[in-house]
């Protein structure tokens, strides 16, 4: 049983009374006649007195409902700023909120709080979001389970292979012993040949020499000189005969040669495959504060220029740029003398380069991973890079020369020649086709709140769902440029031939031209923001320079 708490105002007088009642104005515990007391004084009639005993012996005030400032540790929380939502002591508001024009007591802001819809939907959020990782963690159970089960079947998957392998390699050797067999049963009767061809010559030849001898002994010198008339055309005979059979003969001998690449190395791989997770979180509703809400400011103005220092004694004719979640710009130069993708730290410092088997031309980043995919249309492929390591990774082959390109957490969409975008997964592998127009696509940007791609080709912008729809189309535009989205959905457009950044409403309707020939734009290419959205980088000047413009 929990021991009982005692009273907060007594124990300060050295007096041990039980604490019966609790104050959670006071945050003090207050035993049955200091909670009587507490009452009578008109300051604190206000105050949320309430029974211990419905609550238990003793009180945890919460860390976030405690009443001193952060700032100024012995100064209570009475005030809230409406401008900057946020509470605050009355030490706070001469140092940050002077200007402010409502700062209204505590006491006031919190009137009725407890039937607001603020607490309602804070209260609805929080179990929405409980629920949400209640979920999570069912799914990562089963995930845990899923990979068990994998193991399992790829082990007997692996075990498999190994039968037929070596059964494949017993039907091998069996196809070579039969084939050796049949070799030496040719060869050996063609040689059998070749010797009963040699015995019958040799006998015929064995014969003629000892008649003549028999003659030379026995026989006339008549009888021998025709026996030797006779053996000088036979003795040709067999000369010629002796020729053929020598030139037609010949050493045979089988011999077995391995292959010299056999060594496979592997006889499969095995990756890990991700996909977004099935759980997902969307807010129940926008919190709904008792003070007006903040709205973000459109941007609209803008400062001049800063140019980035591009290393120099190279050749650039830059393509397309990203930058990463840890602030480097990647800058892709498409040039056969120098296929390389540079690195600028903050944006702003050279770090390395990487040099590529062909020319790069697009790139993207790959959501939540350290990972970036780079297109090559003149090697028909794409290339990985290790972006946390800044490394070169797997090259992968493909049957189209792709320009543009736009990443998921689990897809990349290509853009090629003929107008449509081919989806691979994050490993390269391909996974189908999305008919969209009919020229070539050189640049791709992925809508993740609305599920839909944004398509650059030669003066035309489309927007299509992810089946190929379309949604809208913009070709007020000429030539080929770049495009990129603001944290708004707006869309942002080079005008290469017009010397000019266009922005688009979320629908694709044309909102204004934020930047101009007279800002600096010449020849504007490729298009991003910053990581922040505080500044939008333009390659210009034909492919040769970067241009970062800072958003007021």
């Amino acid at each position: 049983m929990a021991s009982q708490a005692f009273c907060d105002p007594c124990s300060e007088e050295d007096k041990s009374s039980f604490a019966t009642r609790y104050c959670a104005d006071c945050e003090e515990q207050l035993c049955k006649d200091c909670a009587e007391s507490h009452l009578r004084f008109k300051a604190f009639k206000s105050h949320h007195v309430i029974d211990l005993s419905t609550i238990g012996s003793t009180i945890h005030v919460p860390e976030s409902a405690k009443k001193y400032c952060n700032i100024h540790v012995d100064i209570l929380l009475d005030y809230y700023c409406t401008d900057h939502e946020s509470v605050c002591c009355r030490v706070c508001i001469p140092d940050c909120h002077r200007l402010c024009e409502k700062v209204l007591p505590l006491d006031q802001a919190a009137k009725g709080v407890k039937n607001s819809s603020l607490f309602v939907d804070i209260f609805k959020d929080i179990t929405h979001i409980v629920e949400t990782l209640d979920h999570l963690l069912a799914n990562r159970e089963q995930n845990l389970q899923l990979l068990e089960q994998n193991k399992i079947t790829i082990t007997e998957q692996i075990r498999m292979l190994k039968i037929r392998l070596i059964k494949h390699i017993d039907d091998l050797e069996c196809d070579l012993v039969a084939k050796v067999v049949t070799m030496q049963e040719k060869n050996e009767a063609e040689i059998q040949k070749q010797k009963d061809d040699i015995s019958k010559l040799s006998t015929t030849l064995s014969d003629s020499k000892n008649e003549l001898e028999f003659l030379k002994n026995h026989g006339s010198n008549n009888q021998l000189f025709l026996a030797l008339r006779e053996n000088v055309s036979e003795i040709q005979k067999a000369e010629s005969k002796l020729d053929y059979i020598i030139s037609s003969t010949k050493q045979v001998e089988i011999k077995f040669y391995e292959r010299k690449n056999l060594n496979m190395g592997s006889i499969g791989s095995v990756i890990d495959r991700n996909r977004s997770c099935s759980v997902q979180y969307r807010p129940l509703r926008n919190q709904k504060a008792q003070a007006q809400p903040y709205t973000a400011k459109p941007l609209i103005e803008f400062k001049s220029g800063v140019k980035l220092n591009l290393k120099s004694g190279e050749n650039y004719y830059l393509t397309d740029l990203v930058v990463t979640r840890d602030n480097k710009l990647l800058l892709c130069n498409y040039n056969p003398s120098y296929p390389k993708v540079y690195v600028y730290s903050e944006c702003k410092y050279f770090e390395k380069e990487m040099t590529f088997p062909s020319d790069p031309f697009g790139i993207a980043l790959i959501p939540h991973s350290s990972k970036a995919v780079v297109t090559m249309p003149l090697a028909k492929s794409v290339q990985f890079i290790d972006t946390a390591s800044m490394t070169i990774g797997n090259q992968v082959h493909v049957w189209f020369a792709f320009n543009g390109v736009a990443a998921t957490e689990d897809k990349i969409f290509c853009g090629d020649e003929q107008g449509s975008i081919h989806v691979l997964d994050t490993n390269g592998l391909y996974q189908s086709k999305i008919p969209c127009c009919r020229s070539p696509i050189y640049f791709i940007v992925y809508n993740a709140l609305n599920s839909q791609l944004l398509v650059r080709s030669r003066g035309d912008l489309r927007c299509v769902k992810l089946d190929g729809t379309p949604v809208y189309r913009y070709n007020k535009i000429s030539g080929v440029a770049g495009i990129t989205m603001d944290r708004h959905e707006n869309v942002y457009l080079a005008g290469y031939n017009t010397h000019s950044i266009l922005r688009l409403s979320p629908d694709g309707k044309f909102h204004d031209t934020v930047l101009r020939k007279d800002d600096g734009i010449s020849y504007p290419y490729s298009v991003t923001f910053s990581r922040d959205f505080c500044k939008l980088v333009v390659l210009n000047n034909s492919h040769k320079s970067v241009v970062f413009y800072r958003f007021k």
